[in-house]
């Protein structure tokens, strides 16, 4: 029995390989957030940290003040 040691990529799209500069990468990011958003327990997560994080950022803000 011979055991091989050559690892084989898969031609399938790979992450790496997604332009994240420019329009595609937008495309991407909004797409991506499109689609988890279709999920419902990412809704509750997604406002949930989208208020706590813009409350962060307010306090933040003043607190640099």
């Amino acid at each position: 029995m011979k055991s091989h040691s050559v690892i084989q990529m898969h031609p399938g799209i790979r992450i790496d390989k997604i332009p994240a500069a420019g329009f595609p990468g937008l495309l991407f990011v909004v797409s991506t957030i499109l689609l988890c958003l279709s999920v419902p327990a990412v809704q509750l997560f997604f406002l949930s940290s989208l208020t706590l994080g813009l409350i962060g950022a307010a306090l933040l803000n003043y607190w640099r003040r």
